[in-house]
């Protein structure tokens, strides 16, 4: 005996041995899987927009990491130019207080 059976828009005919009539009340169960279907769905598009928030937070952060990297290398600049300039500035203030400085004009 064989039997004429729909699955997902297919038909077909298998034998009676492998299928039996269910009631009503399980049939329900295709509706549930459409349900399912759309909870899917609405759970992917609550992740894709929580991806793509995390992914605005990631640019905000990388953006904000690259403006104090930028400032903590313009102080680094900043000290070592100071440094130098002291370093300059002791060297003359040294020049200037030697004795040597205008006596003897040979080694001019």
């Amino acid at each position: 005996d064989w039997w004429k059976v729909e699955v997902n828009d297919r038909q077909g005919f298998v034998p009676a041995a492998y299928v039996k009539k269910i009631d009503a009340a399980q049939s329900a169960s295709r509706e549930n899987l459409s349900g399912q279907v759309n909870s899917v769905a609405a759970r992917q598009e609550t992740i894709e927009k929580q991806y793509d928030t995390l992914q605005s937070l990631a640019n905000d952060r990388k953006s904000n990491l690259e403006k104090s990297c930028k400032k903590f290398m313009l102080i680094r600049e900043a000290n070592e130019l100071q440094n130098w300039i002291n370093e300059k500035q002791t060297q003359a203030e040294a020049i200037a207080a030697s004795e040597e400085l205008g006596d003897d004009l040979e080694h001019v």
